[in-house]
């Protein structure tokens, strides 16, 4: 391979693709934009690994009304502690052959040859990163419904994204190599998923896992075939996501490596078993986060499209219309037509029900978006430390890059709420 054809797909995917691929991978959710960035501002640990934050959990008590001449209050001691957010690491890696790249003679050629290669990378990455927002960093793709005999090459799954639910193979896709647990302490085997239930209550994977899988084995993804630790899958490798942060110990033990238990201060209002969902249910979450925040309030609703229905039928029977459109009256909202896309949205109070495809079921999350933060050391690049994006594969006349992502996400837990168990119909989309 001559070094200037090394040279010129490194500049074409450095100067033409990476600002276009950030660019889109950066609307990977309707909600993405509310992480503000302050990387800049981070106090960060000396290997560079952890931005340091600060919690305080009591205050300095120090006032009160007295009478004349009596002793001033005792200031006494804020409790201040300290926290960590650890940063994550995201890869999307990508190949060319030596044959196509030395037939695609010429720039416009080249940019031919990488545009398939980039747009495939570009939908990976979008899906990734729409599923891990929504998550708690643990990495779960789902659970296994029943218990599995061993090399059995069907698997049935539920819990998608490690939520409570069915249509488990809703994050599952064709291709992926999956890693398989009973207990989240050893692995049961790695194989490949070769087919997704049209019904997304299975998946079909090859070769079947050796040993016998009990109901609730957990999936994560995996980087390889011959993965052979935790640490080459997604198991608490990702990303801290909105039900990380708009949740409490039940849920995430720890935030910002701190015990939730020992510091509730660290919880949001977390409603359970909601059911029949009503405005007045919803209204009491929000005065309860209001009072939480010192009255910073929410200003954003988040839910999956099914949820959002089930908030509608609540304002079925408001619903009139005026006499010029008796005779041909429109039954939907703008909200159906326009949606993330032009940015109309159904209101709550003027308050914004923004639906996402990645949303879990049967949950509503309420947002104080000035709340949320992210922390960057790599915003998204090819690695060309050696001076080139590609190298060679050993062994073939394959070669091979990657683009990475360095990053976490967090937020201050007690201003927002999450509303779980609502009764709502999804209907299981399959992701491609």
């Amino acid at each position: 391979m001559a070094t200037e054809t090394i040279a010129t797909l490194t500049n074409i995917l450095k100067d033409k693709f990476l600002p276009a691929l950030n660019s889109e991978v950066a609307s990977y959710d309707a909600i993405a934009d509310i992480f503000t960035d302050k990387s800049s501002d981070a106090e960060w640990s000396g290997d560079g690994r952890k931005a340091i934050t600060y919690h305080e959990m009591a205050w300095q008590e120090g006032v009160g009304a007295i009478g004349d001449g009596a002793n001033l209050p005792t200031p006494g001691l804020e409790d201040i502690q300290q926290g960590a957010i650890n940063m994550k690491f995201l890869y999307g890696s990508f190949e060319l052959t030596g044959p196509s790249m030395i037939l695609s003679d010429g720039k416009n050629s080249y940019v031919n040859a990488l545009t398939l290669k980039m747009n495939n990378l570009k939908k990976r990455l979008k899906k990734e990163l729409g599923r891990i927002i929504w998550g708690t960093g643990s990495g779960r793709l789902a659970l296994a419904t029943a218990a599995v005999a061993a090399n059995a090459t069907t698997i049935p799954v539920n819990t998608p994204g490690g939520f409570t639910g069915t249509y488990g193979a809703r994050f599952l896709r064709k291709g992926m190599i999956i890693l398989v647990t009973n207990d989240n302490a050893t692995i049961a085997g790695v194989t490949t998923v070769t087919a997704v239930d049209p019904a997304g209550l299975t998946v079909t994977v090859s070769p079947g896992i050796p040993v016998a899988l009990v109901a609730g084995a957990i999936i994560y993804r995996v980087s390889t075939t011959g993965a052979t630790s935790f640490a080459e899958s997604s198991k608490d490798n990702e990303p801290d996501g909105i039900l990380k942060i708009v949740s409490d110990a039940s849920i995430a033990a720890t935030f910002e490596t701190l015990s939730r238990a020992t510091y509730p201060q660290l919880n949001s209002t977390v409603d359970t078993a909601v059911g029949a969902i009503t405005l007045d249910r919803i209204n009491r979450n929000f005065d309860v986060a209001s009072q939480k925040s010192d009255d910073i309030g929410v200003d954003c609703l988040a839910c999956h499209h099914s949820v959002r229905r089930a908030i509608l039928t609540q304002l079925q029977a408001d619903r009139r219309y005026t006499n010029e459109l008796l005779r041909t009256p429109d039954v939907g909202i703008d909200a159906v037509t326009k949606g993330p896309k032009k940015g109309t949205y159904v209101t709550f109070g003027g308050v914004p029900i923004i639906e996402s495809t990645n949303a879990p079921y049967d949950t509503l999350v309420g947002l104080d978006k000035g709340s949320f933060t992210k922390y960057t050391r790599v915003e998204g690049d090819f690695a060309d430390e050696d001076g080139a994006v590609l190298s060679r594969i050993a062994g073939t006349d394959k070669w091979g890059g990657f683009y990475r992502k360095f990053y976490n996400m967090t937020g201050r837990p007690k201003n927002n709420f999450l509303m779980t168990g609502i009764t709502s119909t999804a209907v299981y989309v399959a992701q491609n």
